[in-house]
């Protein structure tokens, strides 16, 4: 068992994991890190019970996608990769009816991305950033202003192009 705090990432874009991992409590993150840009895409949320790492177990892969503890804490239990082949080796039984779950899951979790609304994901910002978080870090820095004000003074000068809109 291992335990994140809030803003932990368990998995990294590019790092191999060895193996499975399920989530024992508390609330994971899922996201897509957009490349050249400070935000990722949340593609999903994790809770007690989900297993992630299939498609690296399966291809051998590092992830593409980063998974980050969004609860204040969050538990998970990793399976080893060789932990699971001494098993499969020894019951072989048991490895079919793995894997067949294993794709079965995989396949209702591609179906559930496939069918969710673009517009639906949320994004956030990364901690590999110095980008202001949120609206006071951003109010305080004197920049904003500037930029603000360059924005009004050009809505302006576009209202009547724009019409009632503004």
């Amino acid at each position: 068992y291992r335990r994140y705090r809030a803003g932990q990432k368990i998995i990294r874009s590019g790092h191999r994991i060895d193996g499975l991992i399920q989530v024992v409590n508390g609330t994971l993150r899922v996201e897509m890190p957009q490349e050249d840009r400070p935000q990722a895409l949340v593609v999903g949320k994790l809770t007690k019970g989900d297993i992630l790492g299939e498609k690296t177990l399966l291809l051998g892969r590092p992830p593409s996608i980063e998974v980050v503890c969004d609860s204040e804490f969050a538990m998970i239990l990793r399976l080893p990769k060789d932990h699971l082949a001494k098993t499969f080796i020894s019951h072989p039984e048991i490895a079919a009816k793995f894997f067949f779950l294993l794709a079965m899951r995989m396949s209702a979790k591609l179906r559930k991305l496939v069918e969710q609304d673009l517009n639906t994901f949320e994004t956030v910002a990364t901690g590999d950033t110095h980008a202001p978080k949120n609206i006071s870090a951003i109010s305080e820095n004197p920049a904003f202003f500037l930029i603000l004000h360059k924005f009004v003074l050009g809505s302006q000068r576009f209202a009547p192009l724009l019409g009632p809109t503004l």
